[in-house]
């Protein structure tokens, strides 16, 4: 039996071509997804990674951020400093992480990230505030978003200190 299309209501072969370009479309995006990261993966192996920075890299770079300034400051908005995993964030992390990897005490948390934007200890304001396990010695702050949130150390005489983070999280 041979169907004419003159015998269908206009309609539903409209309705048709519709549905038939709906299901091309989502073939098509979902090929385009399937063989996206392929194409993308070989591109990535013939490109060269940046490579990591050296410990020096990482402090010079921290303290020029740590000069500038922005939204948290009272400036205008600042991506480098101001943004959730930004340049100065990243840099901060990661010097934060190389100096637990090495264990270092109050001395080379001092050679590495420079003197503190404040130092708390017991009977100062804000002490009172911090984690039990903080409250054995000075606390070495370093400001990433201003007093809104900030790195950390815990350090007591010539022990290993211990690095957190506040986050105010609003």
């Amino acid at each position: 039996m041979e169907i004419q299309l003159e015998s269908l209501p206009r309609e539903l072969c409209q309705r048709m071509l519709a549905s038939a370009l709906l299901v091309m479309s989502l073939l098509a995006l979902f090929l385009l997804n399937v063989y996206s990261p392929l194409s993308a993966s070989a591109a990535f192996n013939t490109t060269q990674l940046p490579r990591p920075m050296s410990l020096e890299q990482m402090k010079s770079q921290y303290m020029e951020l740590r000069e500038s300034h922005g939204h948290f400051d009272g400036k205008p908005w600042n991506a480098d400093v101001d943004l959730w995993s930004g340049k100065k964030h990243l840099i901060m992390r990661a010097l934060s992480h190389w100096l637990e990897t090495e264990a270092a005490d109050k001395q080379q948390v001092l050679e590495v990230m420079g003197q503190p934007d404040t130092m708390i200890t017991a009977g100062v304001e804000g002490f009172d505030e911090l984690p039990e396990e903080v409250k054995k010695g000075e606390v070495l702050i370093y400001f990433w978003r201003s007093r809104h949130d900030y790195l950390y150390f815990s350090c007591r005489e010539a022990m290993p200190c211990n690095a957190n983070w506040w986050h105010a999280y609003e």
